[in-house]
């Protein structure tokens, strides 16, 4: 009977105004319940519980109930919000009392407002350590108890928290958040004049280019010679890495022309925060020369936290464990004892624990890092399969059975990561004593990432083929119209 009910309720349907709602507004509405008031009841906490379980549910199972009728990228996007908002839900009300974690607090800056007004043009400040987080080591500091009453600053509340991807503004900001030295974007009037003459531009050629290379509807890509499936991966990262700035470029533009008419000025960390849109990509593609630099610098980070808590976390445990079983079997000589740590017992703990980094150029990796790392590139291939999966199962015809490319584009990437540090660490080791910089290493290093970004993203790309979304995304039939009418 229950797995009756089950499957009736996993019917897909064509996507509803109330199916695309009731999970962003339940999970708004348990947020707005999240922090603690002065009548804070059980029937509250139920009420906060039973919409905060609603709205996972309804969340998990959004990519599998629904589907956006003749769109499979909508359709294929339905994977991501659906997962991603799952896992926030699951972080904020079930892993944050069981583990147990600090509720979210808001993290002032050093300065309260901003050093550049955001309808004034942007001028180069001496004082850029001042613009830069406190140390998020530290304590945050007690928000204001408004933030705790009434129902207008709870509302004002749960949406900075539900929209903060990156989690700026707040205790667990990711890490190209906090050591940004430029949180605020430049003035609307540069922001599009921006994206009229570069970003937009640029997208138009790479989707141009895309189509030019693709011209038949559900054509796998393998079908193309190796240099044009190179060509093909190459303009759909190009389009994909501006689509992603065009977006973000948008919502900076529009926030900043909007939030400075409210009354949220005399909240300053909410409204700072709300203001506050770091760079998208923390490092110029020029300067990327290691997979790593591309992942960790190069490419956004919406999504780290999510890979942060599902995929890095688990996979260090995993990694732990396995070493130590290792190490129970096969027999090891005694490590040398590590140099003492003077700022190890000073730190507070900190509830949200970051990862570490692989690039230095100890003898050895850190115990357990390569978890951290396949981790990360693992729950980030299971959510785009989840996408990958909607939209062929629904658009792919036949070819809806062939899924997962998408994960061993994400994993394989993770591996390459690990491949290029464990090298790197052997040539340190062969240089020692004569210097372990060359010129030419950066070179190496740029080319060797395109390489795994070309050949790999053939496996990301392919997905995209089968279900219709490239053919969507550069105009489908409306092109061939267009030009046959010329």
């Amino acid at each position: 009977m229950l797995t009756a009910m089950l499957a009736a309720w996993l019917t897909r349907r064509p996507l509803t105004v109330l199916g695309a709602l009731t999970p962003p507004v339940c999970y708004f509405l348990a947020l707005a319940l999240l922090p603690p008031g002065p009548k804070s009841t059980a029937a509250v906490s139920l009420l906060r519980s039973a919409l905060a379980l609603w709205s996972f549910l309804t969340f998990l199972a959004l990519p599998f109930r629904y589907y956006v009728p003749a769109s499979a990228a909508f359709t294929y996007q339905l994977g991501l919000v659906g997962w991603f908002g799952a896992g926030r839900v699951f972080e904020l009300f079930v892993l944050a009392p069981l583990l147990p974690l600090r509720p979210p607090a808001h993290m002032r800056y050093q300065s309260d407002t901003p050093p550049v007004s955001p309808a004034s043009a942007t001028v180069p400040l001496p004082d850029v350590p001042e613009r830069t987080f406190k140390d998020m080591d530290a304590e945050p500091e007690v928000e204001d108890v408004r933030a705790q009453r009434g129902w207008w600053e709870r509302a004002v509340w749960a949406l900075d928290l539900m929209t903060a991807m990156r989690g700026v503004g707040w205790d667990w900001a990711t890490a190209d958040v906090r050591h940004s030295p430029s949180r605020w974007h430049p003035a609307p009037g540069t922001q599009l004049y921006r994206l009229s003459t570069t970003l937009l531009p640029t997208l138009f050629l790479a989707l141009a280019c895309l189509r030019y290379l693709h011209p038949a509807p559900a054509q796998s890509i393998y079908e193309l010679p190796l240099l044009q499936q190179w060509a093909f991966v190459a303009s759909l990262g190009i389009a994909l890495y501006t689509l992603f700035d065009v977006g973000y470029t948008s919502a900076a533009l529009l926030v900043g022309l909007l939030i400075p008419h409210t009354h949220l000025r005399d909240r300053k960390t909410i409204y700072n925060s709300l203001l506050s849109f770091p760079p998208l990509y923390t490092a110029p593609l020029a300067r990327v020369a290691s997979l790593r630099d591309w992942w960790g610098r190069g490419w956004h980070r919406l999504f780290a936290r999510y890979f942060l808590v599902y995929g890095v976390w688990p996979g260090h445990i995993m990694a732990l464990t396995i070493e130590r079983l290792l190490r129970s079997i096969i027999p090891s000589p005694s490590p040398s004892p590590s140099p003492p740590n003077p700022s190890a017992n000073n730190k507070p703990p900190y509830p949200y624990p970051r990862r570490t980094t692989t690039h230095s150029r100890l003898p050895a990796p850190p115990a357990g890092e390569w978890g951290k790392v396949l981790g990360a590139f693992a729950i980030s291939g299971a959510v785009h399969t989840v996408g990958e999966f909607a939209a062929l199962r629904r658009f792919g015809g036949a070819g809806a059975g062939k899924v997962g490319g998408e994960f061993w584009f994400f994993l394989l990437n993770g591996v390459g990561v690990l491949v290029e540090e464990a090298v790197r660490r052997g040539v340190y080791a062969v240089r020692a004593g004569e210097g372990k910089e060359r010129s030419y290493d950066g070179y190496v290093g740029k080319l060797w990432t395109l390489l795994v970004l070309l050949n790999t993203g053939v496996l990301f790309a392919d997905g995209w083929v089968r279900s219709g979304i490239i053919w969507e995304v550069t105009g489908g039939d409306v092109w061939g119209r267009i030009m046959g009418g010329v």
